[in-house]
């Protein structure tokens, strides 16, 4: 259990790459900066993964009952095999150091988690084999940059270079970019291996992208004891109208 909780805790590290985490950060630059900047974006702006309509402002965070996890914001429910736990209010509004007090003012939670650069929805998983599926939205305009010129492709082009690039955690079996529905929402797939040298582990990630508005959601999926084909889990989600 202690090792899946490190490595998870590795895994929620390396979920927002493509993002500095604060506005201080965001000024910097250099190889140590992973901020998404509009000069690393000169693809195509068109994009049919678009969402008209949604934006920064209009951010509603996702709920969680019994174990399913839903979305109104983002258009997805994921339901959890029975044997996974979701995390608690407290653990991920920790992740993102707001106060769990705050959680009985919707007004001024929704203002706090709209300062976060990225927003960490929900996570949950299996107590034991450690695979676990994270739900994120990295707000790109807290980045400091205009929607109209990010693409999901775009977006997977950033995190998969700073990936490459990074120390302590080696990324291989990088896939090509797969288009997937979840009912009428259509993501960017995107499959790779981590190895954790100093954990001597393992594991296959899939990583799940869509613009939505101002944000890139991403749902990432991450197996536990031994590397395995994650996508197994795409029936447990659905679009929602």
């Amino acid at each position: 259990m202690k090792k899946f909780a490190v490595l998870l805790a590795l895994m929620m590290s390396l979920c927002s790459l493509a993002s500095c985490g604060d506005s201080k950060k965001s000024s910097k630059s250099g190889k140590n900066s992973s901020s998404v900047t509009e000069s690393d974006e000169n693809k195509n702006t068109d994009s049919d993964d678009d969402d008209e309509g949604e934006s920064a402002e209009g951010f509603e965070r996702g709920s969680v009952s019994g174990k399913t996890y839903t979305s109104e914001f983002g258009g997805i429910k994921f339901t959890a095999p029975s044997e996974w736990v979701y995390s608690t209010d407290e653990q991920i509004l920790s992740m993102m150091n707001i106060a769990l007090d705050v959680t009985g003012n919707d007004n001024e939670l929704t203002k706090q988690l709209l300062e976060q650069a990225v927003i960490y929805d929900a996570q949950a998983m299996n107590v034991t084999t450690g695979e676990n599926v994270i739900i994120m939205y990295e707000n790109l305009r807290k980045e400091g940059i205009n929607p109209d010129t990010i693409t999901a492709e775009s977006y997977l082009d950033i995190v998969k270079s700073q990936l490459e690039n990074m120390s302590g955690v080696t990324y291989s079996d990088f896939s090509d970019y797969e288009k997937v529905r979840f009912g009428n929402k259509e993501f960017l797939r995107f499959k790779l291996t981590s190895t954790y040298g100093t954990l001597n582990y393992s594991c296959s990630q899939i990583q799940y992208v869509r613009k939505t508005g101002d944000f890139i959601m991403a749902i990432i999926v991450s197996s536990g004891a031994e590397k395995r084909d994650m996508t197994v889990y795409e029936d447990c989600f659905e679009a929602i109208d």
